[in-house]
């Protein structure tokens, strides 16, 4: 890729552009500075911040892109919020307070949640590459403790096979 065609996440604000509402906000409210750097993670949230429902929590991959700095098209939520954007997923997840956390003022599953979220109903290419990628950021007894207050939830048996496959494998020293 030509260096002039590489855009550069969190480059340098030299002025605030009231057309750009993120940057307006961002700055109004001092977490942006003209000529410092625009926070990665204050892009992804303020992005979402416009489309979450107030009091909504988002889950599964959205959750996970907030949590990672990766891309995500789907906007995924707990519950049924009523006035959600066209194309929004919805899941019925019992998420409990300890498994709520905030990035950038989104309500968000947590990482260990977000990651158990997804082994259980993702699409199994993505929920064993979650487990993967998640080995060095969630521990195996909060995952264990999921496993164990969420055993009756949709998918449960299979996240516990995952995780018992992906970090069977770390241990023995595959990659």
């Amino acid at each position: 890729m030509f260096s002039w065609m590489r855009m550069e996440p969190g480059g340098p604000v030299t002025d605030v552009d009231d057309g750009d509402r993120l940057l307006r906000y961002a700055h109004c409210d001092g977490s942006v500075d003209p000529g410092g750097r625009t926070p990665r993670d204050l892009t992804r949230a303020g992005v979402l911040r416009a489309v979450v429902p107030p009091g909504a929590v988002v889950c599964m991959a959205t959750a996970w892109a907030l949590h990672t700095g990766t891309a995500t098209l789907s906007l995924d939520l707990v519950g049924d919020t009523g006035d959600a954007v066209a194309g929004t997923r919805t899941f019925p997840l019992a998420v409990r307070a300890c498994e709520l956390t905030v990035i950038g003022s989104v309500r968000c599953t947590t990482l260990v949640r977000t990651v158990f979220d997804l082994a259980c109903l993702a699409p199994l290419e993505v929920a064993a590459q979650a487990l993967v990628d998640a080995r060095e950021w969630v521990s195996r007894s909060d995952f264990a403790e999921l496993l164990e207050v969420h055993a009756a939830a949709p998918g449960a048996a299979r996240a516990g096979h995952l995780r018992s496959m992906v970090w069977r494998a770390a241990a023995s020293g595959c990659r």
